[in-house]
């Protein structure tokens, strides 16, 4: 289409200057000066105009497919603007969206946005899509990052995550025609933000995340104040994302978490670096990068956020306790608190070796955690209850 306007528009222009000429001024018609043109001179008007809608016409193309003039003013049915949709769409090329079955809303299935290059293939593209998942795990899952200390987190009113290429934000319970249909179960919903490929600053996946979850609250009548007035505010990882060294007394920046006896698995690690969201936010991750054989490694992710916690339903019980024998993972959470402790192989490979014999203690499938990883595990893991909240149910004893 872009070519052929820029066809029109040429030959428009050529049929007017073939058939105009400057002796036109002394009286004779231009019909007269048209006939009396001698040939060649005809060939090269017409060649002329030939060359003049091949020039306009790609200029009018690229113009078309290179930029967004005259373009979308948002997609997703409003849930992006066009700027949103550009700033995590980076580059040259036209955003155009994958259109939705007739009668389709796209809180219901996946939103794409794309970007065309000149050729009008995707270069990359983006999705919004409405997304369902067990509370118990979200912490523990991709929705929040495999890896929660290289994740940002939003300040004040909204729950979510953000990362150069993915973007999460929780939307008020009972927003899905999903989750509404199973009031008494611990769901949580909310609306991801991903690009299939490079990146984008993560303010602008933060504002493109709750830009969209605010407009599916406003679309299916569940918006709270809250979320609506809230403004795309994030913070961490602390210190751009990169390790410095670890505080024996203050682990993972919280005053009081120490690490010491059984968590350092008798001397057979030592404190070594670590990787934290910072303390501005209620949700927080933490990566403890030990020294000792195998580069061990244990992870945290811990949040208080209201919203997030009142998704769990843990008024049912005073708490709730997951331990994953040989997945070397525990979950715990209350009212007031969230904690999620793993830690890798080798951790849990020098947890379980006599340190005189070298032997390793064997594991047996549906076999009981041997005695010094559990040791191991509930120091750990009590340690940095205790500090974060004392009062927590999810503190002294695990196995209680």
């Amino acid at each position: 289409m872009p070519l052929a306007i820029g066809f029109a528009l040429a030959l428009a222009l050529g049929k007017q200057s073939a058939s105009v000429s400057p002796r036109s001024m002394y009286g004779r018609s231009s019909r007269e000066l048209s006939v009396r043109m001698p040939r060649r001179r005809r060939f090269g008007v017409v060649s002329s105009t030939v060359g003049l809608a091949l020039v306009l016409g790609f200029g009018v193309h690229a113009l078309w497919r290179g930029t967004d003039v005259l373009g979308r003013e948002d997609f997703c049915q409003g849930a992006l603007t066009s700027a949103e949709a550009s700033a995590l769409l980076d580059g040259r090329g036209r955003l155009t969206e994958q259109e939705p079955r007739k009668g389709q809303v796209y809180y219901v299935f996946t939103c794409t946005v794309e970007r065309t290059s000149l050729s009008g293939a995707p270069s990359a593209s983006l999705s919004v899509r409405p997304d369902l998942n067990d509370a118990g795990t979200l912490l523990e899952s991709g929705v929040w990052g495999t890896t929660p200390s290289t994740y940002s987190y939003f300040t004040g009113d909204v729950t979510g995550s953000v990362s150069e290429n993915h973007a999460w934000v929780q939307l008020p319970r009972g927003c899905l025609a999903q989750e509404a249909a199973s009031p008494g179960s611990s769901t949580v919903s909310g609306v991801r933000v991903t690009l299939s490929e490079g990146s984008a600053p993560r303010p602008a996946m933060a504002q493109a995340a709750l830009r969209a979850a605010q407009h599916v609250a406003r679309r299916q009548g569940c918006a709270d104040r809250g979320l609506q007035q809230a403004e795309p505010r994030i913070q961490g990882p602390a210190g751009d994302g990169g390790t410095r060294p670890t505080d024996p007394g203050n682990a993972c920046g919280v005053k009081g978490f120490r690490l010491a006896g059984a968590a350092l698995l008798g001397g057979a690690v030592k404190p070594g670096t670590e990787r934290f969201t910072g303390r501005g936010t209620r949700t927080w991750g933490c990566d403890l990068f030990l020294e000792g054989p195998g580069s061990p490694q244990v992870t945290f992710a811990v949040s208080k956020d209201p919203r997030f916690l009142k998704s769990l339903r843990p008024d049912e019980a005073d708490r709730r306790l997951t331990h994953r024998p040989g997945l070397g993972s525990t979950t715990c959470y209350d009212q007031n608190l969230y904690v999620d402790m793993s830690y890798n192989d080798a951790y849990q490979d020098l947890a379980v070796t006599d340190r005189r014999s070298g032997r390793k203690a064997a594991r047996k499938r549906g076999a009981e955690e041997p005695a010094a990883e559990r040791l191991a595990r509930e120091s750990l893991f009590v340690a940095l209850v205790n500090a974060v909240d004392e009062r927590s149910a999810c503190g002294g004893d695990p196995r209680r």
